[in-house]
């Protein structure tokens, strides 16, 4: 059986690795499922996976397996029509909690929530940590930065902390209350050494914005997976001041990785949707 992912990435012509979801639920998936690969186009398959691309004229002529991978409650925006879309498809998967209790709640089709797991082939560096923390990092899209990082800023201030922003654009507020902030553009050749070069990550949670609660894990992850403590408030940044609680967090996290953020259990797990829904074609063609 032959499995393709069209990618957002690939669907609207961003450049290779510029879209997160795509790598992690894409080029991350195809990098240990041999039967799959990413689509292109005038290629065959028996089964379509579409990865936050909402190509409703694709899905009305493509006579193999559909199913929407949804990342981001675009129906929130008028750009996903979430019913119309899932009366086209065989099946639906959500990268975060959030969304797949909002979506099971209103589609008739099955849905999964299959987390957005890592290809820990790629994590191969950890941080050694050493001496009280001096500088944190935050990474995201810009859009984020401008709005959870000037909250952080009078905190950092307060603990003497230095601030790493690695983003698709550098980052310079209005005011900064004396944090010097060093800006890296974001690259997955560089985020494991740009990680690693701070000593704690910083993931504020944002809980005005309504969107907050639809989102992965997958940043917390990503820091865990390169041995980095992620501190989501001012009492967690406080504590990872100190190395030997950096140390403890950091080995603990990374066992969590280990055993639960393996992208090879996705690709299980989507490998069983598709059984799933090969029978219940194969149920509703025999009544």
């Amino acid at each position: 059986m032959k499995i393709r992912i069209i990618t957002f990435e690939r669907k609207h012509g961003r450049k290779p690795g510029s879209i997160g979801s795509s790598v992690i639920r894409g080029q991350w998936l195809v990098n240990h499922w041999p039967e799959a690969k990413l689509f292109t186009e005038g290629c065959y398959s028996d089964v379509l996976i579409f990865q936050k691309v909402y190509w409703y004229e694709m899905l009305k002529i493509y006579p193999g397996i559909k199913i929407l991978d949804l990342c981001d409650p675009d129906w929130l925006t008028g750009e996903l029509e979430l019913v119309k879309i899932s009366k086209m498809v065989d099946a639906i998967t959500c990268s975060s909690k959030g969304i797949y209790d909002y979506v099971k709640k209103i589609v008739d089709c099955p849905v999964r929530y299959i987390p957005d797991r890592l290809d820990l082939d790629f994590f191969d560096v950890q941080k050694e940590h050493r001496g009280k923390a001096q500088n944190v990092v935050w990474f995201g899209y810009s859009h984020n930065a401008r709005q959870v990082l000037p909250v952080v800023l009078p905190s950092l201030s307060k603990l003497g902390l230095k601030l790493v922003v690695i983003s698709n654009e550098d980052y310079y507020p209005g005011v900064n209350y004396g944090v010097p902030i060093i800006n890296r553009r974001f690259s997955w050749e560089t985020i494991k050494y740009d990680l690693t070069s701070g000593d704690v990550v910083i993931n504020p949670q944002p809980i005005t914005n309504l969107k907050f609660k639809y989102k992965s894990e997958n940043k917390t992850w990503i820091a865990w997976a390169c041995g980095m403590p992620v501190a989501n408030d001012f009492e967690q940044l406080k504590k990872f001041l100190d190395p030997d609680e950096r140390i403890k967090e950091a080995k603990k996290k990374l066992k969590f990785v280990k055993d639960k953020c393996d992208i090879r259990t996705s690709v299980q797990e989507f490998k069983d949707l598709i059984k799933l829904c090969q029978r219940r074609r194969k149920t509703s063609s025999e009544k």
